[in-house]
């Protein structure tokens, strides 16, 4: 085996970080007949042939200048053109899909890696602060959330955050240090709350923040359950002193786009999800959208999954778990009231990322799991997935490997559909090869000894069509 390189030849899948305007670009080589002649012996030889040494030297980080031919020279100036392409390309560029989850990205000149996004706290990236560490502590838990509140500050620099109450409580002290603070200001917010803003100047040693909140309303034990279209069931519960009196909760399932996305999430995270059911679970009073954030690390509302897609999603399920899938919405509280009142959709585009947020339910074999519960930090797009061991996704016409420990014992094998996946194997064989015949799913049973077996589940799908996106590097242009 050889391989060849050709020096003319660069792959470009990013800008450099310094732009050159069109008159700073050196202008465009032409491949000569005798560098053509050059690269096919290369090619050919695995040898780089032999030439005269250059007069000079040239470093190989810079480009050498070279006259181009006359028949090269641009018909118009550089500077105009750009401007040109500037405009006609502005609302392409503005309009493309943005990277997002899983995409493919371009690190310099020839570099690519995969986008993977995640959270501060997950990546513990605020666990070393620069400065003099600041921690926040409420009481009670869920009554309150800091807002724009630093975890360090520099020695000597001024602290600056704010406290967010929950409807039906009030800012009855705020200390720092054991040193009562005083507010600024206060703020009243579209949803009905206030946020009462604070200072300590000139920080010098670590701070303890400690909010302590007045009840001034009713918060009742609350207990709500939503049945969905879909037959899911949704069950919210919430001790005394978590919620304000007169809270609803709504739940809409997401689309089915936004559902792939996040299968496709947890295939990249290593999680083999084959199923997933995910709902944009939200908390009113009156029609006012609560504060998704403001149960932020309490965990006081437990919410349970049940019904009959559960117990059907879990009749050949390996595991079952609860996703907290986190989207832009959670992050924009006007762009999560559309979503709530379904004014604006929830696009597969939204999705940042996945997580875990129950235990993960081991489903025991010819079993099914009736309930699922978690408890939620806040309110967002949450969902049921489920896991399949031996699960396996072919196109129509590709084949698949299966194999069973059988020891000597001679096996079975036999498919569900024969028209979804053939199945073809040698007598006494403890492998076997599985044919995509047409979309749907099947199940791939293997027998053997006296009461021994094992099943594949096999999804069949047509050739999917895809869309690429290409993006260029105009000279001059961002």
């Amino acid at each position: 085996m050889t391989a060849s390189i050709s020096k003319n030849e660069a792959a470009l899948v990013a800008a450099p970080a310094e732009k050159a305007t069109p008159s700073e670009l050196p202008e465009e080589e032409e491949t000569t007949e005798a560098e053509t002649e050059e690269s096919a012996a290369e090619e050919e030889t695995g040898e780089e042939p032999e030439t005269e040494a250059p007069e000079e030297e040239v470093p190989e980080t810079e480009t050498p200048e070279t006259e181009a031919p006359e028949t090269a020279a641009p018909a118009e100036d550089p500077k105009a053109t750009a401007s040109e392409m500037d405009e006609a390309t502005k609302s392409e560029i503005e309009s493309a899909p943005k990277p997002s989850y899983s995409d493919l990205v371009g690190i310099g000149w020839s570099g690519t890696a995969k986008l993977y996004t995640s959270t501060l706290n997950k990546l513990h990236a605020l666990d070393d602060v620069e400065g003099w560490k600041v921690e926040y502590s409420i009481t009670p838990a869920g009554s309150a959330r800091i807002v724009d509140g630093p975890r360090g500050v520099e020695d000597g620099e001024d602290l600056y955050f704010g406290v967010k109450n929950q409807i039906g409580y009030a800012v009855e002290t705020v200390l720092a240090n054991g040193e009562e603070l005083t507010a600024d200001t206060v703020t009243d917010n579209e949803d009905g709350s206030q946020t009462a803003w604070y200072a300590v100047y000139g920080v010098t040693e670590e701070q303890s923040v400690d909010v302590v909140m007045a009840e001034t309303g009713e918060h009742p034990a609350f207990e709500q359950t939503i049945t969905m279209d879909d037959g899911m069931v949704i069950t919210l519960k919430a001790g005394e002193g978590v919620l304000p009196e007169g809270v609803t909760a709504t739940a809409e399932r997401v689309s089915q786009e936004v559902e792939a996305t996040v299968i496709d999430s947890a295939s990249a995270e290593g999680k083999d999800i084959v199923t997933v059911y995910l709902y944009d679970i939200n908390l009113w009073l009156g029609d006012q959208l609560l504060d998704s954030e403001i149960w932020g690390g309490s965990k006081k509302v437990e919410v349970t999954f049940s019904g009959a897609p559960m117990e059907e999603a879990t009749e050949e399920a390996s595991t079952v778990e609860v996703l907290h899938v986190e989207t832009v919405q959670d992050s924009d509280q006007e762009a999560k009231e559309k979503a709530a009142t379904q004014e604006e959709e929830i696009k597969a585009e939204d999705v940042l990322g996945i997580e875990t947020v129950s235990e993960v339910v081991e489903v025991p074999a010819d079993e099914t799991v009736d309930a699922i519960s978690f408890e939620a930090e806040h309110f967002t797009v949450y969902g049921l997935a489920v896991a399949r061991a031996n699960a396996y996704v072919i196109g129509v016409g590709q084949k698949q490997e299966l194999s069973v420990d059988s020891g000597w014992s001679s096996v079975t094998w036999r498919t569900s559909d024969n028209e979804v996946a053939s199945v073809q194997t040698q007598w006494n064989s403890s492998s076997a090869t599985v044919t995509g015949k047409s979309p749907g799913s099947a199940t791939i049973t293997a027998s053997w000894g006296w009461n021994n077996k094992q099943t594949f589940n096999i999804t069949v799908i047509e050739e999917g069509s895809y869309s690429l996106y290409c993006y260029g590097l105009i000279p001059g242009i961002d």
